[in-house]
């Protein structure tokens, strides 16, 4: 799953002219690796160790820093935090970890021997820094949860796509209690965008292309009910009944998406509370841009991928 690295500004300052290469390759959606924009002034704690550093000199070499940095950070974790002691970047960086891990930090040295310290010296071949791209859990909720979870407490969009999906149903209900307990614990934001789409399959008999209007009206019933005690106070989440223009794209895949990550199912969202030997296989992809499903079942897209049967709005007090 993706991974969120807190970098030590001045290691970055110190190391990036002898291997900027590997600082480009290091993080993004390309690598699964993250950016941690920790603390919320890094790129001040970037300018700081620049002036200290012979960089400065290099009016060249500062820019090209720079803009790397800012590079990086257009597409890093933004994580909120409190009030932090005073005191060095790597000190700083423990007390936020004891809070909400990082999946590592990455400094120079590590005089506290911290578990969670990776220093600069033994990244390439860390366990650490290789992130699996393919997990084969089993399809109870939590199993699916614990997989997923880092993207959702990280993401501030999120759109979950399963063509069966159907909250009244036990397999989408108790899992969608764990995906959306990941979310209401988000470290980026209070209030995450969140879509549901389904095609409501699982109402559908052979030959009949959608569901009736007493489906649709029955479904949004569930949602209302059920989706509120998931949701984070104030949030709200939108749903979407829709099918497939003639001859264009079917609603089939089962996705987990953001912006940056996709996470494909290979069977579904839902998880098999009476299967306890189930499994299913999760694939992260990153794919090229233009060609992601982030922007096929963007809700807002123009023109649409697909017919809206029914959408609507859940929200929470």
């Amino acid at each position: 799953m993706i991974q969120e690295f807190a970098l030590d500004p001045d290691l970055f300052v110190s190391e990036y002219q002898n291997n900027s290469l590997f600082f480009r390759e290091a993080f993004g959606p390309e690598s699964i690796r993250f950016l941690s924009c920790f603390p919320k002034r890094w790129r001040k704690d970037v300018l700081t160790a620049i002036r200290s550093s012979p960089i400065n000199e290099d009016e060249l070499a500062k820019r090209a820093i720079l803009a790397f940095a800012d590079s990086l950070l257009e597409k890093a974790i933004s994580r909120k935090h409190g009030p932090l002691a005073a005191g060095a970047w790597l000190a700083k960086a423990e007390q936020e970890n004891q809070t909400v891990p990082f999946h590592a930090i990455l400094a120079n040295t590590n005089p506290n021997r911290n578990a969670s310290v990776v220093e600069w010296s033994a990244v390439p071949g860390h366990p650490k820094w290789n992130a699996p791209r393919a997990y084969h859990p089993s399809r109870s909720a939590a199993a699916l949860a614990s997989i997923v979870e880092p993207l959702l407490m990280r993401a501030r969009e999120v759109i979950f796509v399963d063509p069966y999906f159907d909250i009244a149903v036990d397999e989408y209900r108790l899992v969608f209690e764990q995906y959306l307990s990941c979310i209401r614990h988000s470290v980026v934001t209070d209030k995450p965008r969140i879509t549901i789409i389904t095609g409501l399959k699982k109402v559908l008999e052979r030959g009949i292309r959608e569901p009736s209007e007493q489906n649709k009206t029955d479904f949004e019933a569930d949602c209302r009910r059920l989706l509120p005690g998931m949701l984070s106070p104030g949030s709200e989440c939108t749903v979407a009944i829709l099918k497939a223009f003639n001859g264009g794209q079917q609603l089939h895949n089962r996705f987990i998406l953001t912006k940056n990550v996709a996470i494909k199912f290979g069977i579904g969202l839902g998880c098999a509370p009476d299967r306890p030997q189930a499994c299913d296989d999760l694939d992260v992809t990153v794919y090229p841009s233009g060609q992601s499903p982030w922007e096929l079942y963007n809700l807002q897209r123009q023109p649409p991928a697909f017919e809206t049967l029914k959408q609507f709005t859940v929200t929470t007090p």
